[in-house]
């Protein structure tokens, strides 16, 4: 399914503020941002599981309420669309997931860690977490997401609040974890950029006693997250200003590797023909600067969509009206 450069912006990153300023920029001059899509295997077979969303109408007693959950990206690539409630084929095993809601009074957005089994059929659930700490400063209360298995109702994932600091599964690192992944950050107010591992396999990381009480505060991104050799599935929080993303990944460690989230500043490129500022990140070994996560650009916001022939593509010629046959 192509990707819908709207349902990205909004549904992975929670957007606080987006600046509506009006670029001039030559748009022949600009490089297409680096997203990658997640491409259903065209054939279906018995070692494959899949996930799909809910959508759901609640009466109440002004008509219906509509609700409506989604895959948003599964090991990096991206799937948003909530409209799209059909049984998504995907690889049976292990995958650090980002599950949405999208409702009539805005949406949400958590990562999630899942190892699915062959020939099994996965929901994406919500339900209302009720009023915290962390909720009083929005309209309603927050949200907690999870999957389960749609024939037996086994929640394979935690459940995880939309301000996942009020999830009660932390992080604690294993034994012989030799290896370690640190955040960056640079800038202040508005132009800060912080950038952290947020979830491993599942569980929050609240190291050194960073997790604030309150949403909004960035964590601690040079605590130095214990990792234990192996597969593991991360998801990275990036914040630039007051708008931030999370995205989910399997990432490969190294015995005795400290590993670091690099980025660079926010630029702009095009995204299906849109002006859309992105932000590149990647990881990397401390010691070395090798990679050890291709660079990836995360989508912040999207501006005007330009035609074919500022992009100095040939303009696609009208359609030749059909004659009834003589």
């Amino acid at each position: 399914m192509p990707r819908t450069v709207v349902a990205k912006l909004v549904l992975l990153a929670v957007i606080a503020s987006l600046a509506a300023c009006a670029k001039q920029i030559d748009p022949k001059t600009l490089s297409e941002a680096t997203v990658s899509d997640y491409v259903p295997p065209k054939v279906v077979t018995s070692d494959m599981a899949t996930i799909k969303g809910v959508y759901t109408q609640t009466p109440d007693i002004f008509g219906a309420r509509v609700s409506t959950t989604f895959l948003v990206a599964i090991d990096g690539k991206f799937h948003a669309d909530p409209d799209d409630h059909s049984a998504l084929p995907v690889p049976s095993g292990k995958h650090m997931v980002a599950i949405g809601v999208s409702l009539e009074s805005g949406s949400a957005m958590v990562p999630a860690y899942v190892d699915l089994k062959p020939g099994r059929s996965y929901v994406i659930k919500y339900e209302n977490t009720g009023l915290t700490l962390n909720s009083i400063n929005k309209i309603g209360p927050d949200k907690t997401l999870w999957i389960e298995d749609e024939k037996s109702g086994e929640i394979i994932s935690p459940k995880i609040a939309s301000n996942i600091y009020d999830s009660n599964n932390r992080y604690i690192a294993p034994a012989g974890s030799t290896s370690t992944i640190t955040g960056s950050t640079n800038g202040e107010l508005l132009d800060k950029i912080v950038a952290y591992t947020q979830m491993v396999d599942g569980f929050v990381v609240d190291g050194d006693g960073r997790a604030s009480v309150m949403e909004g505060e960035d964590g601690r991104p040079e605590y130095a997250v214990p990792l234990a050799p192996g597969r593991h599935g991360l998801a990275l929080r990036v914040a630039y200003g007051t708008t931030y993303c999370t995205f989910p990944m399997m990432f490969d460690v190294k015995p005795k590797t400290s590993y670091v989230v690099r980025f660079e500043e926010p630029q702009d490129k095009l995204s299906e023909g849109h002006l859309t500022s992105v932000l590149p990140f990647w990881i990397e070994e401390a010691s070395t600067g090798v990679i050890a996560y291709p660079k990836v650009d995360l989508i912040f916001s999207v501006g005007k969509k330009f035609t074919p022939e500022q992009l100095g593509q040939p303009a696609t010629p009208p359609a030749t009206p059909a004659t009834a046959p003589k």
